[in-house]
């Protein structure tokens, strides 16, 4: 995996990190091409996105 990509999230305006991640691979040729971080709604370095924003807009 020497030529992998890995692709961060872009939350709230900034790039940021997953709690992991995930290997993307071709499916015709079954190599690894890239990897992109992967999250959770769960995940505490993501709170204040989107759903607290839809939230707040229903009071």
């Amino acid at each position: 995996m020497s030529n992998v990509t890995t692709y961060q999230l872009f939350i709230n305006g900034s790039w940021r990190g997953g709690s992991g991640t995930l290997t993307v691979t071709n499916p015709a040729t079954e190599k690894v091409f890239g990897s992109v971080a992967a999250a959770s709604a769960s995940d505490p370095r993501f709170e204040g996105g989107r759903r607290s924003i839809v939230f707040a807009r229903a009071k």
